[in-house]
C-alpha cells in the first residue's frame, strides 16, 4: 500500500507543487521496499519550509476516504 499512499500524496500536492516549482523548489514522494522516500531540492532559503510542509502532510495527511479507497483498490488489483 506504500504505492497507493505515495500516489495519493502526489495527487494531494499538485497545487502545492506548482507554487514550489515557481519558487525554484522541487519535491518528490515515492514508495520503496523500505517505506516512503521524500526528496526535496532547490536553491532557496525556503527549502526548510518546503521540507517541513511536506513532512507535516506525510505525517498527518488530509485523506479523503473515497479517494483513498479508490487508490487502494487500484493498487491491490495491480
Amino acid at each position: 500500500l506504500h504505492g497507493a499512499y505515495s500516489w495519493f500524496l502526489t495527487l494531494a500536492f499538485n497545487g502545492f507543487r506548482y507554487d514550489a516549482d515557481c519558487a525554484g523548489l522541487a519535491f518528490n514522494i515515492s514508495a520503496t521496499r523500505f517505506g516512503l522516500e521524500v526528496e526535496v531540492g532547490g536553491y532557496s532559503h525556503k527549502l526548510p519550509v518546503l521540507l517541513a510542509a511536506v513532512a507535516e502532510a506525510v505525517a498527518k495527511p488530509n485523506l479523503d476516504p473515497a479517494t483513498w479507497e479508490r487508490l487502494k483498490d487500484k493498487q491491490i488489483k495491480a
